[in-house]
């Protein structure tokens, strides 16, 4: 008896649920007249603009996990994948260190995964590994966020690490239209359609550069983001 067997690529599955919700956010902040904020917009509908906003950086950063995992597993029983531009002894040492490897920091992974297979390895300073650092950064806050208490009684990013925020992603994207004058830069203005916007293009412009190092096709070709 012959079996079928299938794996998914969840990098795939995460791209084409953050682009649903960015679809999602882009109709709300479409129903507003320009320069209107949130007037006439029901707070019902503010609410859920950033709760998509959420939903598509978290799975945004939730692809870039997935694309090296499916790399390096890969690497032990999929290795056609790889055509020629890795040497077998390289296919072994991704092999080898994966599970080693597998509770590091994700771009530390890519970067392993670089060196291992004996190719061209990321420049901390190159403009592409700093943009997909930067909202890996902002992905790493939504999830490990450490509340703080700000004027106003509502707990948010204030002080320092306001500041770093604030530095490290104004003049990235478009603010939330939503955000009253005032309000903090996080989470409150920087949550918008343009800052995932910002996030699909740091991301697929940094997995875009290490699959054509590593020689693979990417494995989200088929759900990439409209203009991205």
């Amino acid at each position: 008896m012959v079996t079928a067997q299938i794996r998914h690529s969840y990098s795939a599955l995460h791209l084409a649920a953050a682009d649903r919700f960015a679809d999602l956010e882009a109709r709300i902040e479409a129903t507003r007249a320009p320069l209107s904020g949130s007037i006439g917009v029901p707070p019902s509908k503010i609410e859920d603009h950033r709760y998509f906003v959420i939903a598509g950086i978290l799975c945004t950063g939730a692809c870039v996990d997935a694309a090296i995992t499916e790399v390096y597993a890969d690497a032990h029983d999929q290795r056609k994948r790889f055509g020629g531009r890795v040497s077998p002894a390289g296919l072994d040492r991704l092999d080898a260190k994966w599970r080693r490897l597998k509770q590091s920091p994700v771009l530390h992974r890519y970067r392993n995964a670089l060196v291992l297979a004996n190719l061209p390895p990321w420049r901390p300073k190159d403009p592409v590994y700093r943009e997909a650092w930067a909202f890996l950064q902002l992905r790493n806050a939504l999830v490990h966020h450490a509340p703080e208490w700000a004027s106003g009684g509502y707990e948010t990013h204030r002080g320092e690490d306001a500041q770093r925020f604030q530095a490290l992603l104004q003049g990235r994207f478009p603010l939330s239209p939503f955000a009253a004058i005032g309000n903090v830069f996080f989470p409150d203005q920087c949550l918008s359609v343009g800052c995932l916007q910002w996030g699909f293009r740091a991301s697929l412009a940094f997995m875009d550069e290490f699959f054509r190092r590593m020689g693979i096709g990417v494995p989200y070709a088929q759900v990439r983001p409209r203009g991205v």
